[in-house]
């Protein structure tokens, strides 16, 4: 009976094992063409919006959530019943990092490209710089 029992506990506790863990960073973008706008995503506590500029830095965006930072072109999106839309751009988060980079490409009616660098100071030190030629 106890050899059931654990058996049967063990089979429980092993999807927990197999889930990854949750993102927990600060995200900045750039756009490196057109400014990106209107695009929202699920930061864990509510839905933000996104927005990049070629200018420079956009403003620290807090994120907890899934590895798989997805966008969608509406904030009703997120509260559709399944099966929801195909979403409108994604892209696989570094884990473990403080500081995420994300850099949009956007060109005229195409979906946002987009490419995550880990930017957080556990792998730039201090004094150090990090180039990006895009």
């Amino acid at each position: 009976m106890k050899t059931h029992l654990a058996i049967l506990l063990g089979s429980l506790a092993l999807p927990a094992f197999s889930q990854e863990p949750p993102v927990s960073t600060e995200i900045v973008t750039i756009a490196l063409d057109e400014s990106v706008d209107g695009l929202y995503f699920h930061n864990g506590a509510g839905i933000s919006h996104l927005q990049a500029t070629p200018t420079g830095l956009g403003e620290p965006l807090r994120y907890k959530g899934p590895r798989r930072f997805v966008l969608r072109t509406s904030e009703a999106e997120f509260s559709a019943k399944p099966p929801l839309p195909p979403a409108h751009a994604w892209v696989d988060l570094p884990p473990r990092s403080e500081r995420v980079l994300l850099a949009c490409l956007k060109r005229a009616d195409e979906p946002v490209k987009i490419i995550a660098f880990d930017i957080g100071n556990a792998r730039i030190g201090a004094g150090e710089y990090r180039f990006f030629n895009f």
